[in-house]
């Protein structure tokens, strides 16, 4: 439940809250992907693989202070895990039995889609596993659905 700008009380089911946890970190990423750019100093990737790398070894280690494993690549490199032994949110969250189903590392799925997408890579990224409901780590699955063409005018483009 929360309270909307009339101070109305609305239900909102669990699928809702993980949406908008989701959407959450989407706007989170967008920013932060500034932010990684200038302050890495790093070149552009050449690939999905370099590009899952980088994020894992440098732009979570920046924002969170952890290196999470990125692992179980498929044939195409389009498709990997990100294996998290510590996650953040597991320190300062604690979930009651009522939000069972609730997907808090939702919002890492949403900073993965929304720095990507600033960097013309459209991805999925879903939990797999999530310390926060008891697993042993959380795993987050990342897959690229396609790169995003520059619409830019000729006149514009940097190459």
């Amino acid at each position: 439940m929360y309270v909307d700008e009339d101070n109305r009380f609305e239900t909102t089911t669990l699928e809702q809250v993980n949406e908008k946890l989701e959407q959450m970190g989407y706007n989170i990423g967008l920013r932060l992907i500034d932010d990684f750019l200038a302050k890495s100093g790093l070149a552009r990737c050449g690939s999905f693989k370099e590009t899952a790398e980088a994020v894992s070894r440098v732009g979570f280690k920046m924002f969170l202070n952890l290196t999470p494993v990125v692992k179980d690549w498929n044939e195409k490199g389009s498709s990997c895990s990100l294996e998290f032994t510590d996650n953040p949110l597991e320190m300062f969250v604690e979930l009651p039995d009522s939000c069972a189903g609730l997907k808090y590392s939702n919002m890492l799925c949403g900073v993965l889609r929304g720095a990507l997408e600033s960097v013309s890579l459209n991805v999925e990224s879903t939990v797999i596993s999530d310390a926060l409901q008891g697993d042993t780590k959380t795993v987050l699955s990342l897959s690229l659905k396609n790169v995003i063409e520059d619409a830019a005018n000729e006149d514009y483009r940097d190459d």
